[in-house]
C-alpha cells in the first residue's frame, strides 16, 4: 500500500468507500501533488453549500492542508512547485525530509 498514486482514476478508486480519516489521509499522502491540486480545484469548482460538513469538504480540507505544507516547505507558489518538477512527487515524498528533520529536533 506504499505505491504512489499518479492518476485521478486510481485516486478515486483508492478513496472509494473509505470512511475513516486516517485511511483517507494515508491515501492522499500517497497521491502526486498535481493530483491533490486537481482534486482541490475540482472540489472548489463543484461544491455547493449543501456539501458543507460532508466527506467532500473533509477531503477538500486535507488537500488544502497538504498543498499549504508543500508550498511552505518547498518555496511558495504552485508555479514554483511545477518549475522545480516537484508536481509528480507524492505528498509523502515531498514532506519526508521535513518529517526527518522534525524527529531530529525532538
Amino acid at each position: 500500500m506504499s505505491n504512489k498514486i499518479s492518476t485521478p482514476i486510481a485516486l478515486k478508486l483508492e478513496l472509494q468507500g473509505v470512511n475513516d480519516i486516517d485511511t483517507a489521509t494515508a491515501i492522499l499522502r500517497r497521491a502526486e501533488w498535481k493530483l491533490i491540486r486537481e482534486m482541490r480545484e475540482n472540489f472548489l469548482d463543484t461544491m455547493s453549500f449543501s456539501e458543507i460538513g460532508t466527506r467532500n469538504e473533509t477531503l477538500l480540507s486535507f488537500c488544502t492542508m497538504f498543498m499549504e505544507w508543500v508550498r511552505h516547505f518547498h518555496g511558495g507558489t504552485d508555479q514554483s512547485i511545477v518549475e522545480k518538477d516537484l508536481d509528480t512527487h507524492s505528498i509523502n515524498e515531498l514532506l519526508k525530509p521535513f518529517e526527518r528533520l522534525r524527529k531530529m529536533v525532538r
